[in-house]
């Protein structure tokens, strides 16, 4: 395994020890720490795949920061009183559109290396 795919495993880690720290009732500091690292080393790894010719994006790209700033305005809307109500949608909006660029990166990543083989 090459150091870049340490750099994901890691962030993996990170965000799956985040969820459980959330889950377990860990409101603040860790869990927004643990998030933010494990995001930020996802996004190395894929600007360092993107870079050495190893990936190759298309217009999927986009749904990547407009899945996290769902997210980002879902987490602020739950602190707002009068937007409570929202907060669900926009997470749910933004976690649906994180899952599809996922799928359709790494469905492009698999035909890509279909058509070198070929």
């Amino acid at each position: 395994m090459g150091k870049s795919n340490y750099l994901m495993m890691v962030g993996g880690i990170f965000l799956a020890a985040a969820i459980v720290l959330r889950l377990s009732g860990v409101s603040w500091f860790w869990p927004v720490i643990l998030f933010s690292l494990g995001g930020i080393l996802k996004l190395i790894y894929l600007s360092i795949g993107v870079r050495q010719g190893r990936f190759v994006i298309g217009t999927e790209v986009l749904l990547l920061p407009i899945g996290v700033s769902l997210v980002i305005i879902g987490v602020f809307f739950k602190n707002q009183p009068q937007l409570i109500h929202m907060y669900g949608w926009f997470i749910a909006g933004g976690v649906t559109l994180k899952t599809t660029f996922v799928f359709l990166f790494f469905r492009r990543q698999r035909r890509m290396k279909l058509e070198v083989v070929h």
